[in-house]
């Protein structure tokens, strides 16, 4: 028996609407992931003594080949560019001098505004490598001077702290990641942590003498003038 013209009609209708509905659903997908444009809030914040590198370290990401050096607080940028996104920023690099009169000068490259969103470098030289410790000391407790005195929001300073663990807790030696029996792969699954404990932050305790002053900001290390024989 051949179906009824009105059947036809609610079937037709019905086809279209499910068509509008996958369409619409393609169409906010395609919206929503093409606002996840590159932030252009980030900075790096680059600190050491004088003759460590800085400038030229900042001239080698940027690709210049002849840095040009500055002095009390350098400001330069790096473009970024995403090809698989065809999108593009500018990552702000700031460079305070090594000289302690010049350390007033923090304030104009970290503050309240940027402190969420700033990477610091320490940099440090092989040339004298029996001062690195003392160099990186000195530098840590210049950030934890300056930001004693910036007036930041309790809330996020209490975050930042908190995702400076996370990194801590979750972190996982290039490679590693790929090899679920690698005593180093410290995620939630190795360590019995439930993933409400996850979202909270909450892991084991990190060992002893890690973080013990916890400044939430991203940290990195960069030894220069290394020779290798």
């Amino acid at each position: 028996m051949a179906p009824s013209q009105d059947n036809n009609s609610e079937i037709s209708e019905k086809d279209i609407v499910e068509k509008e509905n996958l369409w619409s659903s393609i169409l906010n997908d395609v919206r929503d992931h093409g606002n996840n444009k590159l932030p252009s809030c980030k900075q790096v914040l680059v600190l050491g003594d004088n003759e460590s590198g800085k400038t030229t370290l900042v001239a080698k990401l940027q690709g210049a080949e002849n840095p040009k050096k500055g002095s009390g607080l350098e400001y330069a940028y790096i473009d970024v560019r995403d090809d698989y996104r065809d999108d593009h920023t500018r990552l702000s690099v700031w460079v305070l001098d090594g000289d302690p009169g010049h350390t007033g000068l923090l304030k104009f490259a970290l503050n309240e505004e940027t402190f969420p969103h700033t990477l610091v470098i320490l940099t440090v030289t092989m040339t004298a490598p029996w001062g690195i410790l003392e160099q990186l000391q000195h530098w840590a407790s210049v950030l934890a001077d300056h930001l004693d005195k910036l007036k930041l929001d309790l809330d996020t300073r209490q975050a930042r702290r908190q995702h400076i663990v996370r990194i801590w807790q979750e972190y996982v030696e290039p490679g590693d990641e790929l090899d679920p029996a690698s005593p180093m792969k410290r995620s939630s699954r190795n360590l019995g942590e439930s993933d409400h404990d996850n979202e909270l932050g909450e892991g084991l305790p990190l060992p002893e003498g890690t973080l013990t002053s916890n400044l939430g900001l991203d940290i990195v290390v960069v030894v220069t003038k290394v020779r290798f024989v």
